[in-house]
């Protein structure tokens, strides 16, 4: 996924649309709550935020994303941890 930056950017921009520019929160609320094998309970005091502000972040994202999380999870997950590896998470 690392090695052709130049596809992986693409991945990104196609996986993530507006999400790519979100605030590094938002991002990291996404991040979380799909490694937490999308566990809103477990993300939110993996998080230390109320359980009530994830899925108000979740439809943020939502908002954001060109295929909703729950249709594009794994792609979603790919994408936000390239960018975390590159450090802009």
């Amino acid at each position: 996924m690392t090695e052709d930056a130049y596809r992986a950017d693409q991945f990104i921009k196609r996986t993530l649309g507006k999400m790519e520019k979100a605030s590094p929160e938002l991002r990291t609320a996404v991040r979380t709550f799909v490694n937490e094998q999308c566990n809103a309970s477990c993300a939110a005091t993996r998080l230390y935020t109320h359980r009530n502000t994830l899925p108000r972040q979740l439809s943020r994202a939502d908002q954001l994303l060109p295929r909703p999380l729950g249709e594009n999870t794994v792609n979603v997950a790919v994408a936000l941890d390239v960018l975390h590896w590159r450090g802009e998470s």
